[in-house]
């Protein structure tokens, strides 16, 4: 007999943690974090020395809206806070705005098909895929590209598009009305005789992986389209440096670059660019999100060590008063 370990909880209601033989007050409640579906943040208060305290973790988080899932939510103030530091070693990410980037991505897929170019649109198969679909139907019902244009996907993305619509109504949505399965998708053929000639017309590719790992759907398709100097590689998300998507994104037009060792090196003359869509806050955002919540001590984690030394810095110059924590693996902190 399957059962499940945990039990549900709804967001923004706070939930008592003692248990059974529980003494101190201790409770909690989960706040969305603005990520993905079912993302949250974890807001705990108790009390120590006679006192309320407060912790606050903001898991992956995003101040801002994306197309389907709304901003964070964030305690008013907090005592302790631990803090994600994903976007902490990219300072270009300070530089645009969500609609700035979604502007000019729809600007991109309309030069690249009204050329006769395919684009290939590398994503996560959660969270990027389905917030991707949802943009591509906003610029078709905008007219910023043809109605008609052939949108193709493929894989566990579409089961999780079901998710996503199943949990539309009891989920933080921007528009609880939007179904992604709605928007009207071609099965990426699984022949290669069939999938050449879906990229030989002017079409979108929306597939994982988002860094176009090696025997994915996405690294075979960017394969065949970086050839073409019609077609396009749009990213819309993180791809490690050494991943062939991070490979890809370094190349100038013109270069050899082997995204397959199956295939070897491949001249580049397609176009490649990257659209600051990420499901994370930038770095600035994650430094104003601390002097908002105004905690005594500061934690930070999810992050690469340069990312969270710029954090570290930051956050000293700006908050004096702030105490700030890079832990270390396996170490106990107290605070």
């Amino acid at each position: 007999m399957l059962a499940y370990l945990y039990e549900e909880r709804l967001l923004d209601t706070r939930f008592d943690l003692r248990g059974n033989r529980g003494g101190a007050a201790l409770s909690a409640k989960f706040l969305n974090s603005g990520h993905i579906l079912g993302s949250a943040g974890v807001s705990l208060s108790f009390r120590e020395n006679g006192s309320d305290k407060s912790f606050f973790f903001t898991s992956d988080t995003n101040v801002n809206h994306q197309t389907i899932i709304p901003g964070a939510t964030y305690p008013d103030r907090v005592d302790n806070l631990m803090i994600e530091t994903t976007a902490g070693a990219d300072p270009d990410a300070e530089l645009y705005t969500r609609r700035s980037e979604e502007l000019r991505l729809g600007e991109a897929i309309e030069q690249t098909l009204r050329r006769g170019g395919a684009v290939l649109i590398p994503v996560f198969a959660l969270g990027r895929a389905q917030e991707v679909l949802a943009l591509i139907q906003r610029y078709k019902d905008r007219g910023v590209i043809p109605h008609d244009t052939p949108l193709y996907t493929a894989g566990s993305m579409r089961a999780v598009a079901g998710l996503y619509d199943r949990t539309r109504e009891s989920t933080p949505r921007l528009n609880p009305e939007f179904e992604v399965e709605q928007v009207a998708q071609l099965r990426v053929p699984r022949s290669r005789s069939r999938m050449q000639e879906s990229v030989d017309e002017p079409s979108i590719h929306v597939v994982a992986s988002g860094m176009l790992f090696e025997r994915t759907l996405s690294n075979l398709l960017a394969t065949m389209i970086v050839g073409d100097e019609r077609n396009s590689v749009f990213f819309v998300g993180y791809a490690r440096e050494d991943s062939p998507g991070g490979i890809l994104l370094e190349a100038e037009r013109g270069d050899r670059a082997i995204l397959s060792s199956e295939i070897g090196e491949q001249t580049i003359n397609c176009n490649v660019d990257r659209f600051r869509l990420s499901g994370h806050s930038h770095r600035m955002e994650l430094v104003e999100l601390v002097g908002r919540l105004n905690p005594t001590n500061v934690v930070l984690v999810h992050g690469e060590t340069e990312a969270q030394s710029w954090m570290r810095e930051a956050i000293e110059s700006r908050y004096r008063d702030v105490t700030v924590i890079v832990p270390e693996c396996g170490k106990e902190i107290i605070l």
